[in-house]
């Protein structure tokens, strides 16, 4: 890896803001990585992946809400690539992602079945939402009542991945091979202990981009739209995230 030129991309990153080209530094990062073989692309099972302790807390409520989103819209491999479904090596002692999800886990039935934390191989901070939907797939794990009616058939209260993969091939795949990651070497963290939160912050903006896009082609054509839609979807998503303590990670 070309760590001069690494090195003088992290150091800027560490002191950008949100506005000021973090998204590019996030990607020229990510190519020297991968280039200089300190990151490999490669698909990640589901039950391998736990959310990055830097990475904020990925609640169920945010995991449903989400996952519920991309089944009814339809999956698309595309829409969550290596590009964005980003994670970091395991810490080979501590197993401390694994650890902290397996505690997290025991909190609700709407997370995945999380019992051995030797089985997680990395931490994400980027496409965490959907792979632990995924995970929960798997898992046959209950769906939350204000889910119900879009995932579930009426008395069958737990995912089912025979009726969800019906019509969705490419959710099939996911669930037995699981998204194509980019993970990254737990050595590259030893060493720049900022990158987690830097690649999660830029994979925010990434994310919110896309929303916007998103918002202005559904509803910004009305000419009798006022614009306040838009603060009134806003204050909502701040409600929930203040109820949750919950993270925005790229798109999914």
């Amino acid at each position: 890896m070309q760590k001069d030129e690494f090195a003088k991309l992290y150091k800027t990153a560490c002191e950008a803001d949100e506005s000021t080209r973090l998204v590019k530094f996030k990607d020229d990062m990510l190519h020297l990585l991968i280039e200089g073989g300190e990151a490999r692309v490669k698909y990640m099972h589901p039950k391998t992946l736990a959310p990055h302790p830097k990475n904020r807390k990925v609640v169920w409520r945010k995991i449903f809400e989400k996952g519920t989103k991309i089944i009814s819209v339809g999956v698309s491999l595309a829409q969550c690539g290596p590009d964005k479904a980003v994670a970091f090596e395991e810490h080979p002692v501590n197993r401390q992602f694994g650890k902290q999800h397996v505690e997290l886990c025991k909190s609700s039935p709407h997370y995945a079945l999380y019992t051995d934390a030797d089985a997680v191989e990395a931490g994400t901070v980027g496409c965490g939402h959907w792979n632990q939907m995924l995970a929960c797939i798997i898992d046959k794990r209950p769906v939350p009542s204000e889910f119900a009616s879009k995932l579930c058939e009426p008395g069958h209260p737990n995912l089912d991945a025979e009726r969800l993969c019906r019509d969705q091939p490419a959710l099939r795949g996911l669930l037995h091979r699981g998204l194509e990651t980019t993970v990254i070497k737990h050595s590259i963290e030893s060493g720049y202990p900022q990158l987690p939160s830097i690649f999660q912050k830029a994979l925010n903006v990434e994310h919110h981009i896309g929303e916007g896009i998103y918002y202005d082609c559904c509803y910004c054509g009305d000419d009798n739209d006022n614009g306040n839609d838009d603060d009134d979807v806003n204050a909502n998503d701040n409600d929930n995230d203040n109820e949750e303590g919950d993270e925005d990670d790229c798109h999914f």
